[in-house]
């Protein structure tokens, strides 16, 4: 996912065997969570917001399980304002890295599938859960899952999804400039067109833009 922006990162605890910290920069997902649920109370923000990081956790968390399993060193878990990263020592294996990168999203899309059911199948069958406030954190719990399931698959760098189109081209064009410059492209292409897409379909707002410039930020700074 997305590393933490600033501040040095402070140490909670434990997933596992791996440690987990968080940056001071986390405040911002506070805040935007707080502005996205306006209007629903403070439990729809709690909710809302614990659901959020939950799901963030279980993203970085599938990349640890799958680094650790694979023998990588040095399995780190750092939360930010945009989600998080999980930090090993690097290797030049990259079938093993192709599955870590896959490992967050596939996890977001499992837990995302599992409060779908529960949530009796979309109205399809009766409602599994009656418990009107559990049944919030269920609804939050899979509308977060699938939301960053799909964001960390987009092919944009510094994502999973742009990580693995460098682990790829990478494997076919060698360590170099070469697929960088691919990579860079690939981002900067499916940034621009998810843009398109967002204002055409009138979901463009100041906070997709900051996003999708802060993430060609961090492109541009790795890939040239």
């Amino acid at each position: 996912m997305i590393p933490a922006m600033f501040g040095q990162p402070f140490y909670v605890g434990h997933l596992g065997r791996t440690p987990v910290y968080v940056g001071g920069d986390i405040l911002i997902m506070v805040a935007l969570v707080w502005f996205w649920t306006q209007g629903g109370g403070i439990l729809t923000f709690l909710t809302s917001l614990s659901m959020l990081l939950v799901a963030v956790v279980a993203h970085e968390g599938g990349h640890a399980a799958v680094a650790r399993a694979l023998g990588k060193q040095g399995v780190t878990i750092v939360i930010g304002a945009f989600g998080g990263v999980c930090i090993y020592a690097p290797e030049r294996r990259r079938l093993s890295d192709m599955c870590i990168q896959f490992a967050g999203v596939t996890t977001n899309f499992v837990i995302a599938a599992i409060a779908w059911v529960l949530l009796g199948a979309g109205g399809r069958v009766e409602l599994l859960i009656r418990d009107e406030t559990f049944l919030g954190f269920i609804v939050f719990l899979f509308w977060w899952n699938l939301v960053l399931g799909i964001f960390n698959s987009l092919p944009i760098y510094p994502l999973d999804g742009g990580q693995a189109v460098l682990t790829g081209s990478s494997t076919l064009m060698g360590d170099g400039p070469r697929a960088k410059r691919l990579t860079l492209s690939v981002s900067v292409a499916t940034a621009i067109a998810g843009v398109a897409l967002a204002h055409h379909f009138g979901m463009l707002s100041a906070f997709t833009l900051v996003m999708v410039l802060f993430l060609l930020y961090q492109a541009f700074n790795d890939l040239r």
